[in-house]
């Protein structure tokens, strides 16, 4: 049976959030020098064993479902998603979604670094593409490019966007869904760190060697090493949007306000940063672009 509370229970409780967001945002903008956390305190944070978002699971089936929840999205996202299209999916990874995408009708191309996609996919054109460089073909023949958890990696998000804008045709679309950020609580992509906020309790040479000798499973692969991110701020990326050559259809902002707790008790090592409550805690960002 579904518990109820009191209606004067749930404003206090709310009012009680505001509150510590009120706190934090404070304590965020106010001057002071960061610190860093002792070594010794690494473990101590491990075994507290704090919940996340479930892993990416590999497997034909977890491919599968990931693919088919991205795709209702992208209908709701794209109305008219139901006519074919030319669509180019970016760093596609297993390419389950450009597999699904072209079942349906659609005239699909993938591409990443490096070709890893699964048994679905790998009758899809593909193309070896680093987006920090040309696409080998540069000719505006796409109605729709998608990109997945990608544009937190890139070197030159502005330079990126604006070659992928630049493969559309005039009114087509870009959709980029990308996370978590780099300021946002799993930023530093340290899956094996148990913990929230490495990047800012402890130097990043420490939190490497911890996750060199931690491993990591990251992209279906074990590793020694960190992916490496871009480090872009939520506040450059707001600030990008407006500078490309396109429209902005859609644009979402996910939040994560389950640590704040933890942020208020290591509140040394936040402040004097630049930091704002909405660094803190947005997540991921789901955009639609449309090229002019």
């Amino acid at each position: 049976m579904r518990r109820r509370f009191p209606g004067w229970y749930a404003a206090r409780v709310d009012r009680s959030r505001l509150e510590q967001r009120r706190r934090i945002d404070t304590l965020l903008r106010g001057g002071g020098t960061a610190r860093t956390l002792a070594p010794s305190r690494f473990d101590e944070l491990q075994a507290r064993g704090f919940a996340r978002a479930a892993e990416y699971r590999y497997d034909d089936f977890s491919s599968a479902v990931r693919a088919g929840e991205r795709l209702r999205r992208l209908a709701a996202l794209l109305p008219g998603l139901t006519a074919p299209h030319t669509v180019l999916e970016v760093s596609c990874g297993d390419g389950m979604v450009g597999a699904l995408l072209q079942l349906a009708g659609h005239d699909t191309t993938l591409s990443d670094m490096r070709d890893w996609r699964g048994k679905a996919a790998l009758g899809l054109p593909f193309v070896g593409w680093d987006v920090d460089h040309p696409f080998p073909d540069g000719e505006r023949r796409f109605d729709l490019v998608l990109s997945y958890n990608a544009a937190e990696h890139w070197a030159d998000p502005r330079a990126a966007l604006e070659r992928l804008l630049g493969l559309c045709r005039p009114g087509g679309h870009v959709v980029l869904d990308f996370g978590p950020l780099f300021n946002s609580p799993w930023g530093l992509h340290a899956w094996s760190v148990g913990f929230p906020y490495p990047q800012f309790l402890f130097p990043r040479e420490f939190v490497e060697a911890r996750v060199a000798s931690l491993g990591v499973q990251d992209l279906g692969a074990s590793s020694a090493t960190l992916q490496p991110t871009n480090g872009c701020s939520l506040a450059s990326f707001r600030a990008l949007w407006p500078r490309l050559p396109a429209d902005v259809v859609a644009l979402h902002e996910d939040r994560d306000y389950r640590y704040l707790g933890f942020v208020e008790e290591f509140a040394d090592c936040f402040r004097g940063r630049g930091l704002t409550l909405d660094e803190i805690t947005v997540n991921s960002i789901e955009i639609v672009l449309r090229a002019r």
